[in-house]
């Protein structure tokens, strides 16, 4: 359900081939509870950041065809408020919602 070809299974053809233009994928992310503090937020987003800097993360990332995207926290809410309504809209058209 990849925009590109996967890095591991480059000749499995992409869901768009069979005239679907929809695409998903696996997201990771870290999340903390509402109304944290400014100074936390901006603490656990640094060390993450540096996580996902780091050359480990990367090797274990592309050791299993995994793509990555840096999102600050406000990137990352948006993306979720996207995902969830896009999601929402997909399941509302296979019936598994109303």
């Amino acid at each position: 359900m990849s925009d590109k070809p996967d890095g591991l299974f480059p000749q499995v053809p992409l869901l768009k081939a069979s005239g679907s233009n929809w695409t998903n994928g696996a997201w990771r992310g870290v999340a903390g509870p509402k109304g944290m503090p400014k100074d936390v937020v901006d603490k656990l987003a640094a060390a993450v950041k540096d996580i996902y800097d780091s050359k480990a993360y990367k090797d274990f990332l592309a050791s299993r065809g995994f793509g990555a995207t840096w999102g600050n926290p406000a990137e990352f809410a948006a993306f979720m408020a996207r995902d969830d309504q896009a999601k929402g809209e997909v399941m509302k058209a296979v019936g598994l919602a109303k």
